[in-house]
């Protein structure tokens, strides 16, 4: 009986045990699944540019400048937060393997589940490794480097190169970096894209400023290889764009044709979606058409940021940050072109009709195209200086800009002084003819600097200040002068423009101008404050 009875406690014993078992595995399991739940990917982006190669290759000029661009793009519209984005614009070997480091950290404190790495290089390279300040990394040292970092999905883009004369650049065709994109779970493995295919060169343009592969990728990206409409990227539809824009190009150029190739090696629960063009941000929107090539470029910048074909049957969006952009058409021999300023949260849709004509060889000159050179501005300005008391003018100008400027127009002032003994009162009328020299500064400003020529018609009124004295002995208290003034001075300032057709100038100008009244001759030095507000067509 007792056996019987010990036999009976161990059973219930073990069946609490087993209990007690089966619920702290049910409270681990709902933790961790409640932590699942909570997670959210990390995109990890390592960005690196070489201009340097080894010594007898000819430096590159874009490097840094596409490894900024794929920072800016995968930050803004790719989930990339900026503390993970890992840049390098002179990546030297040192520096390239300390980033992949920082990245493998910041990879380690995520489940590799969660993660996603983005890894790009730009710069010099062959068919077994990168050229770096005259040092090389193997293609197999960096697989290896970027297999260790642990991450779910790995997308590789290599735009390396061997410059020669014609600034081609020779294409590495084993495994370089991965630069990943997406949400966790969604796909896992490794993609690699590169530029060219093996034994052909890759190029970069100083037209695009650019990687012409890395630029069409980046054009893609932001909406131009969006080809269902869904406001989303994917990892196909990118390559694919980059491609076939590539291929164009270089075709067109009657060189040496770049076909990029890709590598995929992907388990994909749905497609890779790189970029997210929905949301807050600043869009435009291009017509549909046939046989017509939009080009996008900031103003005050010679590097475009978008270079798309229009669809014949659909609208092509590029998202770009807030800012003023020249967009110009080219559809066989004809050219047209048209300033907008993209707001932040706004789209801007190009009309066909706010287009205006100009001749092809015009579109392509360096520098800034003005859509809108000519201009009416009505200026204010107020100040004093030696021989002229306190006072101000107005003035209305017809102005044309290029880089230089021009601008012609009556004004006219009144100012008031006091000497000794007379109270004086002047007003003037006249012209002025303005030379300008523009110099694009950050965004809408513009400094403006230039020099003046002017003439004026001077009614001056002396008053006595002993009128009452002057009065009782027969003499006139009031005389009334006339005369011209002939000068001229320089002005500075700042224009914003406020709008494509609206902007404001705000600076300081100094004149020196001879008078001659019935007063007698002077010098005149005046310094005035200026306020102008413009608008172009």
């Amino acid at each position: 009986m007792t056996y019987h009875r010990s036999l009976a406690v161990l059973a219930r014993t073990r069946s609490r045990a087993r209990a007690v078992v089966r619920l702290v595995a049910a409270i681990v399991a709902l933790a961790w699944g409640g932590r699942t739940a909570r997670a959210e990917p990390v995109r990890i982006l390592v960005a690196a540019g070489s201009s340097a190669g080894f010594a007898a290759e000819r430096t590159l000029a874009h490097p840094r400048d596409d490894a900024q661009g794929v920072r800016d793009v995968l930050t803004s519209l790719g989930g990339v937060r900026a503390e993970h984005a890992i840049v390098v614009p002179d990546a030297t070997r040192g520096a390239l393997v300390d980033a992949l480091e920082r990245a493998r950290q910041i990879a380690a404190r995520h489940a590799p589940g969660e993660v996603t790495l983005l890894v790009y290089f730009s710069g010099h390279g062959d068919r077994d490794a990168l050229h770096l300040s005259g040092e090389s990394v193997t293609s197999a040292e960096l697989a290896a480097r970027v297999g260790a970092i642990p991450a779910a999905l790995r997308v590789v883009v290599v735009d390396a190169c061997r410059i020669d004369v014609d600034r081609a650049k020779g294409m590495t065709v084993q495994p370089g970096f991965a630069v990943s994109l997406t949400a966790p779970t969604a796909a896992t493995g490794t993609a690699w894209l590169y530029a060219a295919g093996d034994g052909e060169a890759a190029q970069e343009s100083d037209e695009i400023g650019g990687a012409i592969f890395t630029h069409y990728w980046l054009a893609g990206l932001r909406g131009a290889a969006d080809v269902n409409g869904d406001r989303r990227v994917t990892l196909d539809e990118s390559f694919a764009y980059a491609y076939a824009q590539t291929l164009l190009r270089s075709a067109r150029a009657g060189g040496v044709l770049q076909r990029p190739q890709a590598r995929l090696d992907l388990t994909e629960a749905s497609p890779v979606v790189l970029t997210e063009l929905a949301g807050p941000r600043a869009q435009l929107e291009l017509p549909p058409g046939g046989d017509a090539l939009y080009l996008v470029y900031g103003v005050g910048s010679q590097s475009v940021v978008g270079e798309v074909y229009a669809a014949p049957d659909r609208v092509v969006r590029l998202v770009l940050p807030p800012g003023r952009y020249i967009v110009q058409k080219r559809a066989g021999a004809r050219g047209a072109a048209v300033e907008v300023v993209l707001r932040a949260g706004a789209t801007h849709a190009v009309s066909p009709d706010e287009l205006r004509p100009f001749p092809r060889e015009a579109l392509a000159q360096k520098g800034d195209l003005l859509v809108r050179p000519w201009s009416i501005e009505l200026a204010g300005a107020a100040g004093a200086g030696l021989g002229e008391g306190p006072g101000g003018e107005v003035a209305l100008r017809v102005a044309y800009r290029s880089d230089w400027g021009l601008a012609l127009g009556p004004l006219a002032g009144a100012s008031a002084r006091t000497t000794a003994f007379n109270d004086v009162r002047e007003r003037f009328a006249g012209g002025e003819l303005s030379i300008d020299r523009f110099v694009a500064l950050a965004g809408p400003l513009a400094l403006r600097a230039g020099a003046d020529v002017r003439g004026e018609w001077i009614a001056q009124r002396v008053t006595r200040r002993d009128a009452a004295q002057v009065a009782s002995v027969g003499l006139p208290a009031v005389a009334d002068f006339g005369g011209a003034a002939w000068g001229g001075g320089a002005h500075l300032g700042l224009r914003y423009a406020v709008t494509p057709s609206l902007y404001l100038d705000a600076g300081g100008r100094v004149l020196a101008l001879g008078a001659k009244t019935d007063a007698g001759a002077e010098l005149r030095g005046v310094a005035r404050g200026f306020l102008t507000i413009g608008a172009s067509f």
